[in-house]
């Protein structure tokens, strides 16, 4: 006698819709991280304002990226979810739980955004208050996170390249034959 599959649960079902939500909310902060800056960059030329005041950048970048970025992922989310079926979204949520790649890039964003941030918090430059200083940096440090993968991942690549025998013999200047 074959086992009738179970149906899934509605705490299942919920923790799906959060999962994949939770993930929307943390892509759309590391988005804003990325784009932000060059956009501050672009409006601080355009309205002929110095573009040295770190003050200024980092409150501006921490609102972009904390105010913005988060409901705008979560928004998102919730468009793209809302005419989904139960078992799309607990496919996604069971892809999102198994991408090893996905997680660490996710890990390496928080984990930079409070490194950066707590630094940020403990040293207070330029007249920062802690709250400010912690919220500014974490978003930096988010943004520059986000590429630690991608270096590491090509450094990987370079390293083992230079030491495969086509490699060494690239390196040397011989042709290969």
């Amino acid at each position: 006698m074959a086992e009738a599959e179970s149906e899934p649960s509605p705490a299942e079902d919920d923790y799906a819709y959060s999962q994949v939500l939770g993930h929307t909310t943390i892509k759309g902060a590391q988005v804003v991280s990325l784009v932000a800056p060059p956009v501050l960059l672009a409006l601080a030329l355009v309205r002929r304002r110095p573009l040295v005041d770190a003050r200024r950048f980092l409150i501006s970048n921490a609102r972009a990226t904390w105010l913005v970025g988060p409901p705008l992922g979560a928004a998102l989310g919730w468009a793209r979810m809302r005419n989904l079926d139960d078992d799309a979204i607990a496919d996604r949520a069971y892809r999102l739980r198994y991408n090893e790649s996905q997680k660490r890039v996710d890990r390496f964003f928080v984990g930079g955004a409070f490194a950066v941030g707590a630094a940020t918090a403990a040293f207070r430059p330029a007249g920062l208050t802690s709250i400010e200083g912690f919220l500014g940096g974490s978003a930096v440090g988010g943004a520059g996170e986000f590429f630690v993968p991608i270096y590491s991942t090509l450094y990987i690549v370079v390293f083992h390249w230079r030491r495969c025998r086509w490699g060494r013999t690239y390196m040397r200047g011989n042709k290969r034959g």
